[in-house]
């Protein structure tokens, strides 16, 4: 089963940047009760996983996908 998570469309660009974590959304579903605590902690790997890579890469939004940006000179 693949893993996944939501983001609410008005956080995606500070999510993009490294402004933002999923940490207390994911929080919130275990007070709750939607989520135990044990999946939460994979949600958050997985999302700051995401995040780290989007970020150190330099990924941004393309139109069908996310692009990496300043690097086609060495492909």
């Amino acid at each position: 089963m693949k893993e996944r998570f939501i983001i609410k469309e008005d956080k995606m660009n500070d999510f993009l940047t490294g402004r933002y974590t999923m940490d207390e959304e994911f929080d919130a579903l275990v007070a709750k009760g939607k989520k135990s605590e044990k999946e939460v902690e994979g949600m958050k790997q997985l999302a700051n996983e995401i995040q780290y890579a989007i970020v150190t890469r330099k990924l941004r939004p393309g139109k069908y996908n996310l692009v990496e940006v300043g690097h086609q000179a060495d492909r």
